[in-house]
């Protein structure tokens, strides 16, 4: 079993622009882009996620979106970006 410290250690934590997250949040696709948005980029109902060099989460995310992305871990989400998560109001499910 692999302790928890070493495997943070080892597996260093992603950063900004290395993939973006599909979520379905009761049956509304919502992009996620591991980045900050550029100055008048058009965003639609992307939500830019990002980090600064202290490690202070960032985001950027339609009104709709945002009590979602206030009190969403960002390394929770940077781990996600291999599948979909597929939730209703409350529960967020990986697949």
């Amino acid at each position: 079993r692999t302790n928890p410290l070493v495997h943070h250690l080892l597996n260093p934590r992603p950063q900004a622009g290395n993939g973006d997250l599909q979520l379905e949040i009761d049956d509304v696709s919502v992009p996620v882009l591991f980045r900050a948005p550029q100055e008048n980029e058009p965003r639609g109902n992307a939500v830019f996620l990002w980090q600064d060099a202290a490690g202070k989460t960032y985001h950027s995310a339609p009104p709709e979106q945002e009590p979602f992305f206030e009190v969403v871990n960002y390394d929770q989400m940077a781990a996600q970006r291999a599948g979909t998560m597929v939730g209703r109001a409350g529960e967020i499910v990986s697949r």
